[in-house]
Parts: structure tokens; sequence; C-alpha cells
């Protein structure tokens, strides 16, 4: 079985979601059949990396929210990472461009190494 997973490195939800899998792929009878293929999704490619900005503060203008939903928002995902052994300190999160990161994660990928994290 082939599962292809469309992800951008910077998405709580997406790591989140990384645990899911693995977790249930450990019940699964026939998880070495199992073959995982990562493709490159940017959440928005016109993201430029600000370190002058919060994410809260991105995420607010952005969504056209106020920024205590935005930082509601943040500490939500975070509680819910934290129940899968992962750890977000999304208050200290800048917005970041992923396209480098994309680039590297598909070098991985020549060498079988994409899911290893």
């Amino acid at each position: 079985m082939k599962i292809e997973i469309w992800s951008d490195v910077v998405c709580p939800w997406c790591y989140i979601g990384k645990r899911r899998l693995e977790a249930a792929l450990e019940e699964f009878e026939y998880k070495d059949e199992v073959v995982i293929e990562w493709k490159s999704y940017q959440l928005d490619p016109e993201m430029e990396t600000n370190t002058n900005v919060s994410i809260y503060e991105y995420l607010a203008e952005r969504k056209g929210i106020p920024y205590d939903q935005a930082e509601s928002m943040g500490h939500n995902v975070s509680a819910v990472a934290h129940e899968m052994g992962l750890y977000y300190d999304l208050d200290r999160t800048i917005p970041v461009n992923t396209l480098q990161a994309h680039e590297v994660l598909h070098f991985a990928k020549e060498y079988n190494l994409q899911t290893e994290t």
C-alpha cells in the first residue's frame, strides 16, 4: 500500500498527523508493506521570512482575526501536539518561507530518508 502525504514542514497539524499515522501503522497488521511518499505543499508560498513578527501577528493579519484568537489557536495546537508526545513552543515561532526546507526533503528522498523524524 502506498500513502502519499502532502505536507508543509511549517504546518503544526501536519506533524501531529504524521505522529497519528505512525501510531495507527503500529497497530496495522501489514505495516511492513506500507510505503509513504511525502509530497511538498507550501501553505503560503508568498510568505517571507520575517524575524520581527510573531507567528500570532502573522496569522492575525493573514486570517483577518484578532491577535488573541490567533494566540488561542496556537495554544490549542500545542495542547493537541503535547498529547502526541510533541512539544511546540509556538510563542517563539516566526513566519518563514519553507521552500528551502522542501528542497532539503527532496534531497533526503534520494536517500530514502524523508520519514526519518
